[in-house]
């Protein structure tokens, strides 16, 4: 009897085995299939990512242009406003009002 559950404890391994071997087999192939396609969809989404990724790039460009010609525009007011005010400081005091009416009065007659 000792022999007989060996050799069915032995065959039931052997099923085993064959079972296994085969699962792996049709898990390999099985994922070699589902590969294939979504390698070349792959493909198509890295292209489109790599357009979408240029466009975000352009449009980013585009609007730091935007920023840097606001900026300098907003400088040049800046800087406007700054020379007004030195001017109208600088016209506070009395002898610099003197020699600017001086020069007004020269260059008018």
């Amino acid at each position: 009897m000792g022999d007989s559950e060996k050799e069915s404890s032995d065959s039931d391994l052997d099923d085993i085995n064959w079972f296994t071997k085969k699962r792996k087999q049709f898990a390999k192939s099985s994922f070699k299939n589902s590969v294939e396609p979504s390698s070349t969809e792959n493909k198509h989404s890295k292209d489109n990512t790599v357009s979408e990724k240029n466009k975000k790039f352009e449009e980013l460009q585009k609007k730091s242009e935007q920023i840097r010609s606001y900026s300098a525009h907003r400088l040049e007011i800046a800087e406007k406003r700054r020379a007004k005010r030195l001017i109208k400081k600088a016209l506070r005091d009395p002898l610099v009002k003197h020699l600017v009416e001086r020069k007004q009065c020269a260059s008018n007659e």
